[in-house]
């Protein structure tokens, strides 16, 4: 999932509404996001030796999952 911030979002606007009429994939091409892990990338997180710990691993499972819905559920 790629997220942009409000800033990036407002001078994308801009950018489109420009004169010189970029096409909005060319605008959202020159945008950094911000990347978040996907389920299958934070699972092969987990098993990798630094959460050898199972406390260690499931605290960071219970958090990377409430982040994500943090993030998902914020507009509604």
């Amino acid at each position: 999932m790629k997220l942009y911030t409000e800033e990036q979002v407002k001078r994308a606007m801009l950018e489109y509404s420009s004169y010189s009429k970029p096409t909005m994939i060319q605008v959202i091409d020159t945008l950094t996001p911000i990347e978040l892990p996907s389920d299958e990338e934070i699972t092969q997180y987990l098993n990798g030796k630094y959460f050898a710990d199972k406390v260690r691993r499931e605290c960071f499972k219970l958090g990377s999952i409430w982040m994500k819905e943090q993030i998902l559920n914020q507009n509604k």
